[in-house]
Protein backbone atom coordinates (compact mmCIF):
# COMPACT_ATOMS: atom_id res chain seq x y z
CA UNK A 1 0.00 0.00 0.00
CA UNK A 2 1.04 3.60 -0.57
CA UNK A 3 1.77 6.36 1.91
CA UNK A 4 -1.01 7.72 4.06
CA UNK A 5 -1.40 11.45 4.65
CA UNK A 6 -3.21 12.99 7.57
CA UNK A 7 -4.01 16.51 8.65
CA UNK A 8 -4.47 17.99 12.08
CA UNK A 9 -7.60 20.09 12.26
CA UNK A 10 -7.17 21.43 15.80
CA UNK A 11 -3.66 22.05 17.11
CA UNK A 12 -4.69 23.81 20.32
CA UNK A 13 -3.95 22.66 23.85
CA UNK A 14 -4.05 23.95 27.38
CA UNK A 15 -1.24 23.82 29.91
CA UNK A 16 1.87 25.55 31.07
CA UNK A 17 4.92 25.88 28.85
CA UNK A 18 8.12 25.31 30.77
CA UNK A 19 11.74 25.71 29.79
CA UNK A 20 12.97 22.15 30.10
CA UNK A 21 16.24 22.77 28.28
CA UNK A 22 18.19 22.92 31.54
CA UNK A 23 21.63 21.35 31.38
CA UNK A 24 23.67 20.23 34.37
CA UNK A 25 27.46 20.15 34.07
CA UNK A 26 29.72 18.40 36.55
CA UNK A 27 33.45 18.90 36.87
CA UNK A 28 35.81 16.83 39.01
CA UNK A 29 39.42 17.59 39.84
CA UNK A 30 41.82 16.31 42.41
CA UNK A 31 42.17 18.37 45.56
CA UNK A 32 44.56 18.22 48.49
CA UNK A 33 45.14 14.95 50.38
CA UNK A 34 43.66 12.84 47.54
CA UNK A 35 40.22 14.40 47.86
CA UNK A 36 37.93 15.53 45.01
CA UNK A 37 36.77 19.05 44.12
CA UNK A 38 33.25 18.98 42.70
CA UNK A 39 31.92 21.81 40.54
CA UNK A 40 28.29 21.83 39.39
CA UNK A 41 26.66 24.47 37.22
CA UNK A 42 23.44 24.75 35.29
CA UNK A 43 22.55 26.38 32.02
CA UNK A 44 20.58 28.53 32.24
CA UNK A 45 21.52 29.43 35.83
CA UNK A 46 19.11 28.06 38.43
CA UNK A 47 20.01 29.93 41.66
CA UNK A 48 18.92 28.21 44.86
CA UNK A 49 18.00 24.93 43.19
CA UNK A 50 18.65 21.79 45.25
CA UNK A 51 21.59 19.75 43.97
CA UNK A 52 22.86 16.32 44.95
CA UNK A 53 26.12 14.67 43.91
CA UNK A 54 26.34 10.88 43.83
CA UNK A 55 29.29 8.53 43.57
CA UNK A 56 28.70 5.63 41.20
CA UNK A 57 29.58 2.26 42.77
CA UNK A 58 29.18 -1.33 41.59
CA UNK A 59 26.51 -1.78 44.24
CA UNK A 60 24.60 1.39 43.34
CA UNK A 61 24.96 5.06 44.23
CA UNK A 62 26.34 6.84 47.29
CA UNK A 63 25.20 10.39 47.98
CA UNK A 64 28.27 12.55 48.52
CA UNK A 65 26.72 16.02 48.74
CA UNK A 66 23.32 17.65 49.17
CA UNK A 67 23.17 21.45 48.97
CA UNK A 68 21.76 24.34 46.92
CA UNK A 69 23.20 26.15 43.95
CA UNK A 70 24.51 29.64 44.70
CA UNK A 71 23.17 32.92 43.29
CA UNK A 72 25.00 32.20 39.99
CA UNK A 73 23.52 28.70 39.67
CA UNK A 74 26.72 26.85 40.60
CA UNK A 75 28.67 25.27 43.45
CA UNK A 76 32.29 24.30 43.99
CA UNK A 77 33.04 22.07 46.98
CA UNK A 78 36.00 20.01 48.21
CA UNK A 79 34.47 16.73 49.36
CA UNK A 80 35.77 15.31 52.66
CA UNK A 81 36.39 11.72 51.46
CA UNK A 82 39.98 10.62 50.89
CA UNK A 83 40.83 8.16 48.08
CA UNK A 84 43.79 5.89 47.38
CA UNK A 85 46.36 6.75 44.76
CA UNK A 86 45.30 5.09 41.49
CA UNK A 87 41.68 4.77 42.59
CA UNK A 88 39.03 5.67 40.04
CA UNK A 89 36.07 7.77 41.13
CA UNK A 90 32.92 8.27 39.03
CA UNK A 91 30.20 10.75 39.99
CA UNK A 92 27.15 12.51 38.62
CA UNK A 93 25.06 15.47 39.80
CA UNK A 94 21.28 15.88 39.91
CA UNK A 95 19.45 19.22 40.15
CA UNK A 96 15.78 19.34 41.16
CA UNK A 97 13.52 22.00 39.64
CA UNK A 98 9.74 22.50 39.79
CA UNK A 99 9.39 20.93 36.32
CA UNK A 100 11.61 17.90 36.97
CA UNK A 101 15.02 16.51 37.83
CA UNK A 102 18.02 17.07 35.59
CA UNK A 103 21.20 14.99 35.73
CA UNK A 104 24.71 15.58 34.48
CA UNK A 105 26.76 13.10 32.53
CA UNK A 106 28.85 10.73 34.62
CA UNK A 107 32.36 12.05 35.13
CA UNK A 108 35.40 9.91 36.02
CA UNK A 109 38.67 10.90 37.67
CA UNK A 110 41.66 8.76 38.61
CA UNK A 111 43.38 9.86 41.81
CA UNK A 112 47.14 10.31 41.49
Amino acid sequence: SGPTYAGITDGSATGRIVNDDTTVRLGLRQGSERRVWVTVLTGPARPGAPVKVFRVLRSGYQQMLSTQLDSRGRISVLLPSHYRSGQGVTMYARVSLPNGRYASQRVHITIS
